[in-house]
């Protein structure tokens, strides 16, 4: 686990190792995080068609604290939410988009069957940024 959270730390892409998929997992990690002292900020959100505006929330949002978990709502949580035509930008793509941006540490799916406190009971943040 001590090479993901390097990957996680670094400055690099990572998305392989930034993308965590598996709950249990997600939880793990952000527990080794905080026992490291680092500070967890939060926040959600469809991030289709990423622009500017994106970027700028993400960078303020990371300002909170030392590590930003961004989760991201899956394609079906997506078309439940804004219909069938949504989103216009597939999950994956979606997932490596942000794993670019130098201020998301860690990517997080938020399936359909997932209530919006659901990420927010797991990670624990010290921050939640709406």
């Amino acid at each position: 686990m001590t090479s993901a959270l390097s990957a996680i730390l670094e400055t690099k892409t990572n998305a392989d190792q930034r993308f965590i998929r598996d709950l249990p997992t997600l939880a793990r990690v952000i527990g080794q995080l905080k026992k490291k002292g680092k500070k967890i900020v939060l926040t959600q959100g469809v991030w289709d068609l990423i622009h500017e505006g994106h970027a700028r929330y993400l960078e303020a949002a990371k300002s909170y604290g030392d590590i930003l978990v961004v989760g991201l709502d899956s394609d079906e949580l997506t078309r439940a939410r804004k219909g069938p035509q949504r989103p216009i930008v597939p999950e994956r793509e979606r997932v490596q988009m942000l794993a670019h941006l130098r201020h998301v540490d860690i990517i997080a799916i938020r399936d359909v069957d997932h209530d919006i406190g659901h990420l927010v009971r797991l990670v624990r943040p010290d921050v939640l940024v709406t």
